[in-house]
């Protein structure tokens, strides 16, 4: 719990954002618990930061047998096209559909 602890005040005393891992061939995900949110703004560290997708989930709204999930995605044009957002979006559709 310490070390828990520790971590926290350590995180908490930085100032911006800090990643542990400066790669492009990571993904950000986010996940805002509670929210069933319309659209999401995602905080940039740099500009050389771009190429990497930031994605954020939402809350899991029931209504009726209908369930759907706030989902963003921020990712570059010219690296990312809407062929290959859609063909995500399905992918994650039938991972949720069979739960």
């Amino acid at each position: 719990m310490a070390e828990f602890i520790a971590e926290v005040q350590r995180v908490q005393a930085e100032t911006g954002l800090k990643s542990p891992y400066n790669g492009q061939d990571i993904i950000y995900y986010t996940v805002a618990r509670g929210i069933a949110f319309t659209s999401f703004e995602h905080p940039m560290m740099t500009k050389r930061q771009g190429s990497v997708p930031l994605m954020a989930f939402g809350e899991m709204v029931s209504d009726g047998n209908r369930k759907t999930i706030a989902h963003s995605l921020h990712a570059h044009h010219a690296l990312v096209d809407g062929q290959h957002a859609a063909r995500y979006f399905q992918r994650v559709q039938e991972r949720l559909g069979e739960m």
